[in-house]
């Protein structure tokens, strides 16, 4: 998915009144719609506010070496440079213990295009990882900050999505945010678990995410 196709879907959300569960089920609330196709393949998609701006709101995304202190469910989360990336890709590796071992030497990198990541999700997704490449299309004048991501390796089957953050439309001074994901795990998992554990996951992750940005802004205000 490009980042170009991410903004677009974003787009029809809105024009669609998507975004208006937010106030029909309450300006706090975290609207989590999943669905499944063939027991396998999940689309989360997620819309909610948070009282920071979209800068605050954007930085805790954006450090997503950060998130393994507070994200429930990443036990391990680094940016990495493309040549250790292309050597795990080239690599082929299914361990989280070999990638560690070709990531071990890489130096700390002002390079934002690669993560690397581990999760513990409930069973039969624990011990999964990833590495994901971003895109990213922003306009920080207007508050608007875009940001898509896709699997290039790891041990799910596929796994892509983005993170949309823009001024909410009652107060400028917050942000609305839209997440989304389509992960296929290379098995079947009967939607009846399926479903409830991707939509309690996925709130525990924007909510953890949300927490971050809210104490954020109140030490900033203070």
């Amino acid at each position: 998915m490009t980042i170009r196709t991410f903004i677009a879907f974003w787009a029809c959300l809105l024009v669609a009144g998507a975004a208006s569960a937010l106030e029909t089920k309450g300006r706090r609330e975290i609207d989590v719609r999943v669905n499944y196709a063939r027991n396998q393949t999940s689309a989360i998609e997620a819309s909610y506010m948070i009282e920071a701006s979209p800068q605050i709101a954007w930085a805790v995304i954006h450090d997503q070496e950060g998130m393994s202190e507070y994200v429930p469910r990443i036990l391990y989360s680094r940016y990495i440079s493309q040549k250790a990336a292309e050597q795990i890709i080239a690599s082929k590796a299914l361990s989280f213990e070999h990638v560690l071992e070709i990531v071990k030497e890489d130096p700390n990198t002002k390079e934002r295009l690669y993560v690397l990541q581990q999760f513990n999700f409930p069973w039969p997704l624990s011990n999964r990882w990833v590495l994901m490449k971003f895109a990213e299309e922003s306009r920080p004048t207007k508050g608007i900050f875009s940001r898509s991501y896709q699997m290039v390796a790891g041990n799910l089957k596929t796994a892509e999505g983005g993170w949309h953050v823009q001024p909410d439309d009652d107060n400028p001074n917050y942000s609305r945010v839209l997440y989304r994901n389509l992960s296929d795990p290379g098995f079947q998992i009967p939607a009846f678990i399926g479903k409830p554990a991707s939509r309690k996951t996925t709130r525990e992750i924007l909510e953890a995410v949300r927490n971050r940005a809210e104490t954020m802004a109140r030490r900033i205000a203070n």
